[in-house]
């Protein structure tokens, strides 16, 4: 993976573009105002899940990066429901942001984010976790979903 091609710069990048296409080519409003403020618990939630991956895995002493190896297997708190809550946080906000936009065309970068995610990055942490943790993992994977 490259270290250049994060997780978190995609997730700015998915805003930045959702923001530019709801600017500059705002196809047609889908979710009028106040009903787009709810996006706004959807920011703030995935916030506070993004806020407490980060704890658990600063409290277990492993890393934050994806292209690290891991020290320890974290399967207790936000990982309790699922294997990668960090990018369901992160999922949430970037939905909550389309949803505050409101336009049509800001629903396009989204499931780019996803695709990118869900193709690229997690694939390439599942492999690095098989190979330092091995059946533990395989056990974790077959018990926790991949999202939610």
């Amino acid at each position: 993976m490259d270290k250049h091609l994060t997780p978190d710069l995609c997730f700015i990048t998915t805003i930045a573009l959702s923001l530019a296409l709801h600017i500059f080519l705002p196809v047609k409003m889908i979710i009028p105002h106040p009903v787009n403020l709810t996006g706004i618990f959807l920011v703030v939630g995935g916030i506070a899940v993004t806020v407490a991956v980060n704890r658990a895995l600063l409290r277990g002493k492993t890393s934050l990066q994806p292209y690290e190896m891991p020290k320890q297997l974290i399967i207790s708190g936000p990982f309790r429901k699922s294997r990668n809550p960090l990018y369901v946080g992160m999922m949430a906000a970037v939905v909550g942001a389309v949803v505050i936009m409101g336009s049509l065309s800001s629903f396009i970068a989204p499931p780019l984010f996803f695709v990118f995610i869900d193709r690229y990055v997690i694939p390439f942490e599942e492999a690095a976790l098989v190979k330092m943790f091995g059946d533990e993992y395989l056990d974790y994977k077959n018990k926790v979903r991949r999202w939610v």
